[in-house]
């Protein structure tokens, strides 16, 4: 807990909140598969991660707890693909010192997300109103993650009514959530920045708030090897040392 509380910082208003209307910026992601994307634990107004819902997105992280923007929270009967029926929103906990807001609903669903760190130069997915972006990481600071612009066909710019959308981070056959949309740093020129509130450093608060044992995206299978290597190395030396010393 007090680990946890002290990682919350307090983010001070860097750049406008996404609001600025502009025309959409389609995305074609080569290899988008629609029933690998579509169930990924996005609610919205159907069952579908790109229709418009009353208003926000919620992407759950347990079968009852869900994460949105504190600005543009979630609202309404919440639907998802994968799970019948709606769902209504019954609570929300904002964590302090970001823009980040939880929300419990008042059944659990079947599809859900873990969490997942920062990743540069890994393609992550930005989901907007009725598209999908793919962009990498540019960098991470203070909590939040900066995507940069750069104009390419398979990027998306963020605008009014995107708020609270996820960024996923496809891993392992899974999707992770590193963040919910917060700001953009311009109008969407080249070298503008869509920029998310991070999850990764609020992660043990998350789990505390959810009462859920939150799944946390794995350790990149290349620096597991460097530690095995690295223990058999060492155990290696050990018993040549060993060996030397009984002869």
């Amino acid at each position: 807990m007090n680990r946890a509380m002290s990682r919350l910082i307090y983010i001070f208003a860097i750049a406008a909140a996404v609001t600025a209307a502009r025309p959409s910026w389609s995305a074609v992601i080569v290899g988008y598969d629609p029933a690998y994307h579509k169930t990924s634990g996005i609610g919205g107004g159907v069952q579908d991660w790109n229709a418009v819902s009353a208003q926000g997105r919620l992407t759950m992280i347990s079968p009852t707890w869900g994460l949105t923007s504190a600005h543009f929270p979630a609202s309404g009967p919440q639907t998802f693909a994968g799970t019948s029926g709606s769902r209504q929103i019954v609570s929300t906990v904002q964590i302090v010192g970001t823009d980040l807001l939880m929300q419990q609903l008042d059944a659990p669903v079947s599809t859900w997300v873990g969490l997942a760190d920062a990743r540069p130069g890994n393609p992550y997915l930005l989901y907007a109103r009725e598209r999908v972006g793919r962009h990498a990481l540019t960098f991470e600071s203070s909590g939040l993650g900066y995507f940069r612009f750069a104009g390419a066909q398979d990027e998306v710019w963020l605008e009014s009514g995107d708020s609270g959308g996820p960024t996923l981070l496809p891993y392992a056959g899974k999707l992770w959530l590193f963040g919910t949309h917060y700001a953009v740093s311009g109008s969407g020129q080249i070298g503008d920045y869509s920029i998310d509130a991070s999850v990764w450093d609020v992660r043990d608060l998350i789990s505390m708030v959810s009462g859920y044992d939150v799944q946390l995206i794995p350790e990149p299978a290349g620096c597991w090897m460097m530690v095995v290597a690295a223990a058999v190395v060492a155990s290696r030396r050990r018993g040549r040392r060993a060996g030397g010393s009984a002869s």
